[in-house]
């Protein structure tokens, strides 16, 4: 299989979207008022739109997915496009995250043509190992009311020299799922 077949499948399996949102006030993407006049019920239909944050891991491992013009970038600045054009969001953050979230702004043409490997390490944070438990518990507290999240990564767990691989996974898995139990148990309404 050549490289470039293998990366479509690559490129799908790393878009993971935490859709968590609560688009009003008890969580409802779309709140029925109700309004009685007289004697006949009228319902209208509101949509608060969300505010969506787009995280893209810039840890050392996504260095070969940016440099230069990859088919990465073009499906990652494809997706964002759609998302802008379908006027689903009057804010779109753009953020990288590893250790901490770097924020970037909301600019899509500039942040695509600065992922770049240099880029990345001058935005900071440990590019050395990757947690992505972490990751998604800072992920997951930042994600309020009425936002959606979107998580982009190569999700390789990156445990550095210094830990067992074995044992590092088996706390990557149970901290991943308790972080997304306890966000679930906090957001009934999600």
């Amino acid at each position: 299989m050549n490289k470039k077949n293998l990366l479509k499948p690559i490129v799908l399996g790393i878009m993971i979207l935490l859709f968590f949102s609560q688009c009003q006030s008890g969580g409802k993407k779309n709140e029925i008022n109700r309004k009685k006049t007289n004697t006949n019920e009228i319902s209208q239909n509101t949509f608060v739109k969300p505010i969506i944050n787009v995280y893209i891991e810039n840890s050392g491992s996504m260095d070969g997915y940016v440099k230069g013009v990859t088919e990465f970038e073009q499906t990652v600045y494809s997706y964002l496009s759609d998302i802008k054009i379908s006027d689903l969001t009057d804010s779109l953050n753009l953020l990288y995250i590893n250790s901490k979230t770097i924020p970037w702004g909301s600019d899509i043409a500039d942040f695509i043509e600065k992922l770049e490997p240099a880029t990345f390490r001058l935005r900071g944070g440990n590019r050395q190992t990757t947690d992505i438990s972490d990751l998604l518990k800072i992920i997951l507290s930042e994600t309020k009311e009425n936002h959606v999240s979107i998580f982009i990564s190569d999700c390789i767990f990156s445990p550095g020299k210094s830990r067992n691989a074995e044992q590092y996974l088996v706390k990557q898995q149970i901290g991943i799922k308790t972080n997304m139990a306890e966000y679930l148990k906090k957001h009934t309404n999600t």
